[in-house]
């Protein structure tokens, strides 16, 4: 009996995915008890698109329902009470940013979660 193994080798290239970097903006419940609070995350400029030229689509997960990713036009997750937040960010593939920052700081904040409070705003 004669066995024939026949073998081939094909070369396969993988590239890896276009970097991106988002910011977060917070905005503090206006008065005790309401829960008008918010949080904005932008994608800044350079990752908006896919290596091969596809629109990137962001999508958040916040807690408690870290499991559950939701489309919020313009990265907007409203309504949110007094007290202490994360937020998953990840585009259509599963990637998360590359770098995260909170408004007006020019530091990463070295995590790809957002952990973030919201607190009353205190006016005189």
């Amino acid at each position: 009996m004669e066995v024939v193994i026949q073998k081939s080798v094909e070369n396969i290239t993988i590239t890896e995915e276009t970097a991106y970097k988002v910011k977060y903006e917070l905005e503090d419940v206006k008065c005790n008890g309401d829960k008008n609070g918010k949080i904005t995350i932008e994608m800044l400029p350079g990752g908006q698109q896919h290596r091969d030229g596809r629109q990137r689509k962001l999508t958040y997960a916040i807690s408690p329902r870290l499991d559950r990713f939701l489309d919020k036009p313009g990265g907007v997750i409203d309504s949110l009470a007094p007290g202490k937040y994360f937020v998953i960010v990840q585009d259509e593939n599963g990637c998360r940013p590359n770098e995260i920052f909170e408004k007006d700081n020019t530091t990463s904040t070295g995590l790809d979660i957002i952990e973030f409070t919201i607190g009353r705003t205190r006016t005189a």
